[in-house]
Order: structure tokens, then C-alpha cells, then sequence
């Protein structure tokens, strides 16, 4: 507490630079500090917080995303090689190879399952799109990994769609737990995507490719009734019992606004499509702290992707600039956790890929002076 009071003084400092000032070093602090919190059998601790014991597999796929996008694919294959080996039989925790959560201690170093997560349908969808982007990266080692892994890649596929509800095209997300997230359902169809990417490129099994397909458009058909007209969002939930929905409000930063990035991140809707540019300039009307500071304890770097794939430089510039950047300062304290570091990871290879190709608008190439208030 004492430590994040003394934070908390340093209340609003100045930074500036021009768009993405620093990205190369950024990438490389963020890759050091992912190499840190790795753990010696390839699992990500959820941060590097001196009393930190916990293991998250969905956060850990999102640092994975973020390392082979930047282009260190051992470290990502380590993580890889560990979710495999730990992932639950078939059915042994519902429908297909599900993971639990793990906690650790260091010295002497040991693993335990908590026996429970989250969900079970989130963390299969983004392990499955982590194995694309490992594949991608063309590094030999981890396509010759990868090139063995079908039947595990099939049966974590049955973990993220294994609670589907006919009813209603979504995944639930967990046993016990009557309703299927608007955002798990986007990772899930992601997820079936990029496993039938891995079908067609890593696999050749046509067949499988073509299942995997139809079940995204299941879940891309579920996700569409998400879709609240009179409130022109998505609603983020939906009851598996009477099929009623949560609504989302602008007014609630997670999930009702942050529920409203996820089709752009994952590819479901277009970046200029007339809905995803309402949605962001909203998202951005509701919550302008960001990208100088999150209005919540998590920096949510997420914002930085969703950002990136909507050509908004000036967000992304920011965000680096100021949020990422006391944190980095600090050597990325808790709050900033694994999957943190892999989105905003994500967020910088993003931009520059945009930039690159010329899809910047001319006028978001400059960042004037800003504020950045730190307080975590």
C-alpha cells in the first residue's frame, strides 16, 4: 500500500515525442520482462511481483500472441510446449482438453493445479490462435513442434466449443455457470479460425479445416444476436437458460465498454466498417483518460490493440508514450501482468505493420505535448 501511495504522488508527469517514439525499445522491454516472469518448465507467472504464485493459461497465450509477433518464437514455443503438457485429459473437466489455473512457489521450485479457471472456452480459443501466430513465425523448431500436435489442437478445439448451446450459437463458458461472454465467444471465434488456418497450412486435413469453418459461422451467427440495436452496442452476456441479454452500458469500463472492442481485434468486423468506427469513437467518448491513464487498476493494454487495428496512431503514440511508458519506468510493477506485456506486444507490431503500408491517416502521424497521469 505504501509502495502504491508513493506512486500515486507522482500523480500526472510530462512526457512526449512523436508517434511511437520508442517502439523498438518498448518490444525489447517488453520481451525482457516476459523472459523474466517465464518460469523454469515455460509457464508465465501472471506478473513479476516478488509474491506473485499464480499461473494464468489465458493470460499466458496472450504473451504468447505478443512474442511471435514480435518475433521470439522460443519463448512463446516454451510456453506452448508447457499448456500441452499440462492441459487436462479429454472430458476430464468438461468437454475436451480444458486447463486449469496452476499456482506455484520458487524455491524449491513446484506446480500445482487449482483445479478450476475462468472459463474453459476463452483460454482453448486464444491457445489455438497462439499456436497460429507460434506457427507463422516460420521458426523450424516450432513448426516441426507444431507439425505433431494436431489431434492435442483438435481436442483443446472441443474444450472452446464443447459448451455450445444450439439454442443460441455461443459458447458457455464455463459448467455451472448459465450464460455464454460476448467476449469469450469472440476468442472462441478467432480461436476455430486459426485452427482451421493450422489444418490447411500445418496439417493438410481438408476435412477438419472445413468442420472448423462451419462451427466459426455457428458462433459468428450467435455473435451477431449479441448485437443490441436499440443501444447500438453489444450487449456482453447472454443467459443459456431463457436466452435473455446483458446489456452494456458506456458508463461500466468492463466488461459493457471493453465488450465493444473485441469484434475489431479479432477480425470479426472490418476497421472501417461504419460500426466499428462508431463503436471506438464512443468507447473513446466514454472513457477519454485513456491512453493516459486506465480508469481502472489494469492498464489495459487491450485498448492499445483495439487502437492499432483502427489506425488511430495518436492512441497508440500515447498509450506508449505515457502508460506504458511509467510503467516500463518502473520495471513494469503489478498491475502490469503476462498477458499485459503480449498485448501491448501485439499493439506496437500492429501499428507499425499499419504504418508501414500507408494506412495511417496523414494527420495522426504527430503527437503534441500531453499530460500522462500515473496511479497505480
Amino acid at each position: 500500500m505504501l509502495r502504491r501511495a508513493l506512486l500515486t504522488a507522482l500523480a500526472v508527469v510530462m512526457c512526449s515525442g512523436t508517434a511511437l517514439p520508442s517502439a523498438d525499445l518498448t518490444k525489447a522491454q517488453l520481451t525482457a520482462y516476459l523472459g523474466a516472469v517465464q518460469l523454469p518448465d515455460g509457464a508465465f507467472a501472471d506478473s513479476n511481483a516478488s509474491n506473485e504464485t499464480h499461473v494464468t493459461p489465458y493470460r499466458g497465450a496472450y504473451a504468447a500472441i505478443g512474442l511471435s509477433l514480435a518475433g521470439d518464437a522460443a519463448t512463446a514455443l516454451r510456453f506452448a510446449r508447457w499448456y500441452v503438457a499440462h492441459m487436462n485429459q479429454d472430458d476430464e473437466w468438461g468437454p475436451g482438453c480444458t486447463i486449469y489455473n496452476y499456482k506455484f512457489s520458487r524455491h524449491p521450485f513446484s506446480m500445482a493445479s487449482t483445479k478450476t479457471a475462468g472459463a474453459m472456452d476463452a483460454p482453448a480459443g486464444v491457445f489455438l490462435t497462439a499456436l497460429r501466430y507460434l506457427y507463422a513465425t516460420g521458426d523450424p523448431s516450432a513448426r516441426a513442434w507444431i507439425a505433431t500436435k494436431e489431434v492435442d489442437a483438435q481436442c483443446i478445439a472441443r474444450a472452446a466449443y464443447g459448451l455450445y448451446q444450439p439454442a443460441y450459437k455461443c459458447t458457455q463458458a464455463v459448467v455451472g455457470y448459465n450464460y455464454c461472454l460476448t467476449e469469450d465467444n469472440f476468442e472462441v471465434w478467432r480461436g476455430l479460425g486459426d485452427v482451421a488456418w493450422l489444418e490447411e497450412n500445418a496439417w493438410n486435413n481438408s476435412a477438419m479445416q472445413s468442420t472448423y469453418l462451419n462451427d466459426q459461422a455457428s458462433i459468428g451467427d450467435g455473435l451477431s444476436q449479441m448485437w443490441n440495436a436499440r443501444n447500438q452496442n453489444y450487449n456482453w452476456a447472454r443467459s443459456t437458460v431463457n436466452g435473455a441479454f446483458s446489456r452494456s452500458a458506456w458508463a461500466q469500463f468492463y466488461p459493457g465498454s471493453v465488450t465493444q472492442l473485441w469484434p475489431v481485434i479479432v477480425g470479426y468486423a472490418r476497421s472501417d466498417d461504419p460500426r466499428s468506427i462508431e463503436l471506438w469513437q464512443n468507447f473513446k467518448e466514454a472513457w477519454p483518460s485513456m491512453p493516459i491513464a486506465s480508469p481502472v487498476q489494469s492498464p489495459w493494454p487491450w485498448t492499445a490493440v483495439a487502437a492499432a487495428k483502427m489506425g488511430d496512431m495518436q492512441f497508440v503514440a500515447e498509450y506508449e508514450s505515457c502508460l506504458n511508458a511509467q510503467y516500463a519506468a518502473r520495471g513494469y510493477p503489478y498491475t502490469w501482468e503476462d498477458h499485459d506485456a503480449g498485448n501491448m506486444l501485439t499493439a506496437l507490431v500492429w501499428a507499425y505493420e499499419q504504418r508501414s503500408q500507408g494506412h495511417w491517416p496523414r494527420e495522426k502521424r504527430r503527437v503534441s505535448r500531453f499530460n500522462c497521469a500515473y496511479h497505480y
